[in-house]
């Protein structure tokens, strides 16, 4: 039997291990093996730290595809409205988004609200130097902001200031 890359995996850590890729909760795995879910959290990081990074990405991009499969299965019968299907395949949905880290820790509105933030920040820092270059008054400046900011809010600037 050819050897497998880290450590061979006997006994009640196999079980533990297959119980939870059959999608069984740690705390169902604690119970049927009487012993705690922190112990089969360390046992499940001890056996996928001994994994090879090129068997986890192969293992990745295999379970992309099965999740594809699936999805591709239940997808009809979901947009027929049968809910169990409905549910499924948000289930499938939601995993393959945490496999690709597309699930949002923070809401896309605060995302957008930053990134709109400082993209105003660059235009303010470059409006202040494109004025610093012409050497306005003080007048000459607060006009030329005021019309700019018109501009950005969709105004159009008052003529003859």
């Amino acid at each position: 039997m050819a050897q497998r890359d880290g450590p061979r995996l006997d006994g009640r850590d196999d079980e533990v291990w297959r119980a939870y890729l059959y999608g069984h909760t740690q705390e169902q795995i604690a119970t049927d093996h009487g012993i705690s879910q922190s112990r089969v959290s360390q046992i499940i990081t001890e056996i996928r730290n001994s994994i090879p990074q090129t068997n986890k990405t192969d293992a990745a991009l295999l379970d992309l595809e099965r999740l594809h499969l699936m999805l591709t299965g239940v997808m009809p019968a979901a947009a027929d409205g049968d809910t169990k299907a409905s549910g499924a395949a948000m289930r499938i949905i939601e995993r393959r988004a945490k496999m690709l880290g597309l699930d949002a820790t923070e809401p896309l509105s605060i995302v957008l609200e930053r990134q709109r933030d400082l993209e105003g920040q660059l235009v303010a820092d470059a409006l202040a130097a494109a004025l610093d270059v012409l050497g306005l008054t003080e007048e000459q400046r607060m006009a030329a902001l005021g019309a700019a900011q018109q501009r950005l809010l969709g105004e159009a600037p008052e003529s003859g200031a």
